[in-house]
């Protein structure tokens, strides 16, 4: 990353266009739902959303509201917090190129059940670190 300038690894960081790279290499079947994807966080439509599902920003890291139950959040603030994902350049704070050449976008997807979860009831998070 700190030397690599190819146009893949900005797809690969890309949360959004990183769906489609799976989809053509492996199939479409180990994606989890996306329920919407857009710029304008208006028109979200929080009524068509099941109970629990998850917000995140596509151009960075941290940018995901867990939503479990979507009567016990406040809309707007829900929505003032995802535009301001969209005002920052994850790339320029964090110092990786990658992510400054993404167009900011918000998606929702499904929330995933499991029953390896935290008090809270989310799922445990995974993070596998492969070199070479």
């Amino acid at each position: 990353m700190a030397t690599d300038r190819g146009p893949l690894l900005v797809t690969l960081s890309d949360k959004i266009k990183v769906r489609d790279y799976i989809a053509t290499k492996i199939g479409p079947q180990v994606l989890n739902n996306l329920l919407w994807g857009g710029k304008d966080v208006f028109t979200m439509p929080f009524d068509d959303f099941p109970k629990s599902f998850v917000i995140k920003a596509n151009h960075g890291s941290g940018f995901v509201r867990i939503v479990t139950d979507k009567s016990s959040i406040k809309r707007h603030d829900v929505m003032r917090e995802a535009e301001g994902w969209l005002r920052f350049d994850y790339g320029k704070y964090s110092g990786e190129w990658a992510y400054s050449r993404i167009d900011p976008l918000l998606m929702v997807e499904e929330f995933i059940e499991s029953s390896a979860k935290s008090a809270d009831g989310v799922p445990w998070d995974y993070k596998f670190f492969v070199f070479n």
